[in-house]
C-alpha cells in the first residue's frame, strides 16, 4: 500500500493564506496618514503665508506715517507732563487752602478755649462788715458787702467789679463761710461795671458772719465781632 505524501509538504493552508498579506496593510495606512499630515501641514503653510503676503503691504504702507506721527507724539509727551504738574499743583494749591482752613478753626477753638478762664488759685479772704472796695484777684474786686441773718444761716449781698478790660459772662464765684461752701452765679459784668449778687449760705451761725473767703472759679470772655 502505497501512501503519496508529496502535496502535504508543498501546499499551504488557507490560514497560512490569510496572514500573508498583513504587513503590506499597515505600511499602506502609515503612508496614507503621514500624506494627510503633510498635506495638513501644506495648507496650514500657505495658509499663512497668503496672510503674511496680504497683510504685510499693509503694514509697510503705515510704517511712513508712522514714523512722521512720531515726533507729533514726542511733543504731546511734554504737554501732558505739563498738565499732569498743573494737576499736581491745583491739587497741591487746594490742599494749602484747605490746610489753612483746619489751621483758623485751631485757632477758633483755641480762641474759644482760652475765652473760658478758671481761675481757681486761691481764696481772697474778705470782711462781711466792710461795705468799701476789697480784693477778689486781679480782676475782680467786690464791695457794698453786707450780711444779714436768714432762715438756718446768713444771707450775704453786695457787687462784684469787673476791674478787667473784657466783658465777661457767665460767672461763678465760691463763697464760703464757717465751713459752708456756696455758689454766686452772675450772668454778665461788662468791663469796668459792677454787678449785684445775693446768695444764701445755710446752717451758718451768727458769731461766724464777719468773715468769709471768696474765689473766683470761671466765666466767658464776650467777643464783638
Amino acid at each position: 500500500m502505497n501512501t503519496d505524501i508529496s502535496n502535504t509538504s508543498e501546499t499551504p493552508t488557507n490560514q497560512e493564506h490569510q496572514n500573508e498579506p498583513l504587513p503590506r496593510k499597515i505600511s499602506t495606512r502609515i503612508l496614507f496618514v503621514l500624506c494627510i499630515i503633510a498635506i495638513s501641514l501644506s495648507v496650514i503653510t500657505l495658509g499663512g503665508l497668503g496672510f503674511l503676503f496680504y497683510h504685510v503691504p499693509y503694514w509697510v504702507k503705515d510704517i511712513p506715517q508712522w514714523i512722521t506721527e512720531l515726533p507729533s507724539d514726542i511733543q504731546a509727551t511734554p504737554e501732558r507732563v505739563n498738565k499732569i504738574e498743573n494737576r499736581i499743583n491745583s491739587i497741591n494749591k487746594r490742599m494749602f487752602k484747605t490746610n489753612e482752613h483746619i489751621n483758623k478753626v485751631e485757632k477758633k477753638v483755641e480762641t474759644l478755649t482760652d475765652s473760658f478762664y478758671d481761675f481757681s488759685v486761691g481764696n481772697a479772704e474778705i470782711d462781711l462788715t466792710n461795705t468799701s472796695i476789697q480784693t477778689i484777684d486781679s480782676s475782680f474786686m467786690i464791695s457794698q458787702l453786707s450780711a444779714d441773718e436768714h432762715l438756718s444761716g446768713v444771707k450775704v449781698s453786695g457787687r462784684i467789679i469787673n476791674t478787667t478790660s473784657v466783658d465777661y459772662t457767665k460767672l461763678t464765684f465760691m463763697i464760703t463761710i464757717a465751713s459752708q461752701i456756696q455758689e454766686i452765679d452772675i450772668t454778665r459784668i461788662s468791663s469796668g461795671r459792677s454787678t449785684g449778687f445775693a446768695v444764701y449760705v445755710p446752717n451758718v451761725p451768727v458769731y461766724a458772719t464777719d468773715s468769709a473767703t471768696i474765689q473766683f472759679v470761671n466765666a466767658i470772655v464776650e467777643y464783638y465781632k
